[in-house]
């Protein structure tokens, strides 16, 4: 139980400290998922809360990969965010 706590929490921290460039080439990728294109630096954080934005989507583009495979881990990461 505290190993799963603990790979959330891990994966959280991953996804507020990996940012994504609007003038970056991952930037077009991760546009392609997104309403509005984005036009400022954004962390993984910041497009999970994106209401278009899946975790399971996130962890599939290039510069967040990979994710977590224990699905229920994934979900409460979404779910947190």
């Amino acid at each position: 139980y505290n190993e799963k706590l603990e790979s959330i929490e891990r994966e959280r921290q991953r996804l507020k400290s990996t940012w994504v460039n609007p003038q970056a080439e991952s930037a077009n990728e991760v546009n392609a998922h997104l309403t509005a294109p984005l036009s400022r630096e954004a962390s993984g954080e910041d497009l999970l809360r994106r209401p278009e934005m899946t975790y399971e989507q996130l962890v599939q583009l290039s510069p967040f990969t990979p994710g977590l495979e224990d699905r229920q881990a994934a979900e409460q990461v979404e779910i947190q965010v």
